[in-house]
């Protein structure tokens, strides 16, 4: 999470001309990766499959191998249950468990 918050304050340091150029790769936390790289094909699309921050972490460095300089996560604050998209907002000061 403290990799994120890094990213988040330079992020918000860049002017709007400086976010024109980047190249800005959107995840979904939830499907992206897990910390042990086990997303099955097989999991609830319904619900939460197990891709965590931990899991973004370790793809960091394919990201930027594929070209990106900038990452756009789906909402991470604690959602109702089945909320794993992130826009089901239950409280904007948690922190989504599952992630």
């Amino acid at each position: 999470l403290a990799v994120f918050s890094v990213f988040f304050a330079v992020g918000l340091a860049h002017s709007k001309s400086e976010w024109r150029n980047r190249a800005v790769y959107f995840a979904l936390t939830d499907r992206f990766a897990t910390s042990g790289n086990n997303i099955s094909a097989n999991c609830d699309l319904g619900n939460y499959c197990g891709g965590n921050f931990k899991g973004m972490i370790n793809k960091l460095d394919y990201i930027k191998g594929m070209g990106f300089d900038a990452i756009w996560l789906t909402p991470v604050v604690e959602n109702t249950e089945g909320g794993y998209h992130g826009y089901w907002a239950k409280n904007l000061y948690n922190i989504n468990e599952h992630f």
